[in-house]
């Protein structure tokens, strides 16, 4: 049985367009993981003028089996630009 944890400030890059500035994962008791990665973009991507969306692309998870130091991947996934160029994106597993 996998006990909950949640960790915060790891590197997280979000693809071409942003290093994160704010991140936290979490892994819920029964093996449920959301990560959360957020910053702003970076100076040589211009912001888009409605907000875009790119969901279902692999993206890393942090525990995995419940280990930080193993990952698994997932395709439950969604990045977001606002024109402000607030980048978020955010990776669920359940189990």
């Amino acid at each position: 049985m996998l006990s909950a944890a949640v960790e915060r400030d790891f590197s997280c890059v979000l693809g071409p367009f942003a290093v994160a500035t704010n991140s936290h994962a979490t892994i819920s008791n029964s093996g449920n993981e959301t990560v959360v990665c957020s910053g702003q973009l970076s100076a040589s991507v211009v912001a888009p003028e409605k907000i875009f969306v790119l969901e279902g692309f692999a993206c890393a998870l942090r525990f995995g089996d419940g280990d930080p130091s193993t990952s698994e991947i997932t395709f439950d996934s969604v990045l977001r630009i606002t024109p402000s160029g607030h980048v978020t994106m955010v990776c669920k597993s359940e189990r």
